[in-house]
């Protein structure tokens, strides 16, 4: 069985990241490719969240192999997409999780080679069909 696709059949559990980490999450999980995806990260949540203006995000480690962010400055973000006319409140996680999603996907774009983007976009996508949030996630990806 093709690895990418393995974890679409186990149990994905998340873990905040613990403080002593923050400083190396990201590099951990895209290497080089970190102050690119941050940049991707923050302006994909300013264009869904026009109420957003920064703050401290937490980290989230899933068990099958990738990550997401999720702002703490709110505890709802109301979300709209402009390219397919989503518009929701989301919670910070769900909200946090479709801005990573937007920035992996566009930093997948971006590089060349970017296969291991890819994985971590594709692995995301899996652990969303299995929280209550999903289906508004999909909704605001599509």
């Amino acid at each position: 069985m093709n690895p990418i696709y393995k974890a679409e059949f186990q149990q994905i559990e998340s873990s905040q990241a613990l403080e002593c980490e923050r400083l190396e999450f990201l590099s951990s999980y895209l290497g080089c490719l970190c102050v690119r995806f941050e940049f991707h990260l923050f302006n994909a949540m300013r264009e869904l969240c026009s109420d957003y203006d920064g703050g401290l995000w937490e980290m989230y480690h899933l068990s099958n192999g990738t990550f997401y962010m999720a702002p703490t400055d709110s505890e709802s973000y109301k979300v709209c997409c402009h390219g397919n006319y989503f518009e929701g409140t989301m919670n910070a996680k769900a909200a946090g999780i479709t801005a990573t999603l937007f920035a992996l996907g566009r930093l997948a774009f971006e590089v060349e080679n970017s296969r291991s983007v890819g994985v971590l976009y594709h692995r995301l996508v899996h652990f969303v069909d299995t929280i209550s949030e999903g289906r508004d996630i999909f909704r605001a990806i599509d």
